[in-house]
């Protein structure tokens, strides 16, 4: 699956992403913005045509992937007339999770962190610091509060986003002041 990832990213095209193993009726629609033996990074559009942020994925997660099919083109007509847009991915680090994660904190973007296998994800927040293998996020709870700080360690992480639809809302309640 690598190489096929690979080659997406060449063309720029959207693809169906398939990643759940319980239910392989379930896929997201992204464009594929980096990959490497590890990590893949996508711009996730919701099946309404609408920007969704940004998600960090283990390659190996990755069970299938469509390409060319009307839900797509649907998708994309829907996202190309609502005039939505993606932040550049401007990311110079090799390493993808780090890239990510300077992308995700110098955009000031709340993330979503999904450690080990969990179903839901564990953490939300800002990224305060990034080390070695340690990562501090200042953690804002269901209601845009920050509730203390958290550190993980990166070798835990098994799936981020950043700026997709729920992390935007916390972003909207944690702020004083209209975004």
């Amino acid at each position: 699956m690598l190489e096929q990832l690979k080659s997406v990213v060449a063309s720029n095209e959207l693809i169906e992403i398939y990643t759940n193993e319980g239910d392989l009726s379930k896929f997201g629609v992204a464009r594929v913005l980096k990959v490497s033996d590890e990590w893949v990074v996508l711009a996730n559009i919701t099946p309404q045509g609408m920007y969704d942020g940004f998600c960090l994925i283990r390659t190996n997660d990755v069970l299938r992937i469509g390409f060319k099919s009307k839900h797509i083109e649907k998708i994309n007509k829907l996202y190309t007339v609502k005039k939505q847009k993606h932040t550049q991915y401007n990311v110079s680090q090799e390493i993808l999770l780090f890239g990510f994660l300077e992308f995700a904190q110098g955009n000031n973007f709340i993330v979503s962190v999904l450690l080990l296998d969990s179903e839901y994800f564990d953490v939300q927040g800002y990224i305060k610091k990034i080390e070695k293998d340690l990562l501090t996020i200042e953690i804002v709870d269901n209601y845009g509060e920050i509730d203390g700080e958290t550190q993980i360690k990166l070798e835990d992480i098994n799936r981020m986003t950043c700026d997709d639809e729920d992390d935007y809302c916390l972003k909207i309640l944690s702020s004083n002041t209209l975004i």
